[in-house]
């Protein structure tokens, strides 16, 4: 997702940015994938 330009304040910028709740839920459930 980072090759993705954040679209502005939605779920896909609030991922990018990593600093909401889903956000992280999504970055470790995208890590747990690659483990």
């Amino acid at each position: 997702m980072r090759g993705e330009r954040p679209l502005g304040p939605g779920p896909n910028w609030q991922a990018a940015s990593g600093t909401s709740a889903d956000g992280r839920l999504f970055a470790r459930s995208r890590n747990a994938l690659h483990t």
